[in-house]
């Protein structure tokens, strides 16, 4: 009888544990990605030491593609050079001028310029001039609204310390480039 019974339920194990694999499959997958509209204003906002960032469009709603981002950065604002292993961004200047060096190569862009910078290349930026940038960040694939998000769960004190620094720069893909 217990031979039975071990036969009968090993299918039936079997079974229940594919239902459970699916369903868990099922929870972490998005749904697919549908229509979206971002009225002006309408995304939610951070404002961060030197920038303001809009949320137009997250991971979520682009089926994990894109993340697509209004940013201001104030004069003074800069990154230093660094690179991403995953993420390639593209930035589109709408307003001021910012200065680009990627791979090696720096240039002053301007309203209606564009920098494509795909994974493993490094960049930096820094704005040029008294006046606001204004652009458009796509972020491919998607999830830098992450960032914002992991950086509001600290202080302004914590976000200063190497450890929860170095800890938001691994988790956002963001590798510095040492100093030579």
């Amino acid at each position: 009888m217990a031979s039975r019974i071990r036969r009968a339920s090993k299918p039936a194990l079997v079974a229940v544990a594919a239902l459970c694999a699916a369903a868990a499959y099922a929870q972490d997958t998005p749904a697919p990605a549908k229509h979206h509209f971002s009225l002006p204003k309408a995304g939610e906002t951070f404002p961060r030491k030197d920038e303001v960032s809009e949320v137009k469009l997250t991971s979520i709603q682009s089926d994990g593609r894109f993340s697509v981002l209004d940013e201001v950065w104030h004069p003074g604002f800069t990154v230093p050079p660094h690179f991403h292993k995953e993420h390639a961004e593209v930035f589109y200047v709408v307003e001021g001028q910012v200065e680009w060096t990627v791979g090696g190569e720096t240039h002053v862009v301007g309203p209606g310029g564009l920098v494509y910078i795909p994974p493993d290349t490094v960049h930096s930026v820094k704005v040029v001039g008294d006046k606001d940038y204004r652009g458009v960040m796509i972020y491919n694939p998607g999830g830098y609204e992450n960032n914002i998000y992991r950086e509001k769960e600290y202080t302004k004190e914590q976000l200063q310390q190497p450890d929860v620094e170095k800890k938001l720069r691994a988790l956002g893909d963001f590798n510095p480039v040492a100093k030579k």
